[in-house]
């Protein structure tokens, strides 16, 4: 994948111009208001100074699992986050002189949507349900339950 105009050296690409950037600001702003400093941030969520760093830098991405533990340690709905993101990113696309092309829903998908749903099935997968011996009418070994 080629890095998108305006990108810096060093900067890992996005499929969407301004996301990581983007989403840097946001979770710039979310740990200022909240009173957290870098090191902390990246003791809490068990990550590299430098990867926080350079996240709230617009130079490296972040996965949709990272994005729910922001959103833990800083209080904040996921979908909070993903909607300030995205009007971050418009601002982004105005200023650099991209044409507004995404949404809420294209910014999930970048950030890592199909990760989402992953966890989603992983979860569905581990919730009680109730037992086909419990369900009358139910064939189990050849006898009707």
């Amino acid at each position: 994948m080629t890095a998108a105009a305006g990108d810096k050296p060093g900067e890992v690409p996005s499929l969407v111009p301004g996301l990581n950037q983007a989403l840097g600001r946001v979770l710039r702003a979310y740990r200022t208001a909240r009173g957290f400093d870098l090191p902390q941030v990246a003791q809490a969520l068990r990550m590299p100074l430098r990867s926080v760093t350079q996240t709230e830098e617009g130079l490296y991405p972040v996965s949709m699992s990272q994005l729910f533990r922001y959103a833990e340690l800083y209080g904040a709905p996921v979908w909070g986050l993903i909607s300030s993101v995205d009007r971050e990113l418009s601002i982004w696309q105005a200023e650099n002189g991209h044409p507004r092309f995404t949404d809420s829903m294209k910014t999930v998908q970048d950030l890592g949507y199909q990760r989402a749903m992953e966890a989603k099935a992983a979860q569905a997968i581990n919730t009680p349900r109730i037992g086909a011996a419990a369900r009358p009418g139910i064939m189990r070994k050849g006898k009707r339950a």
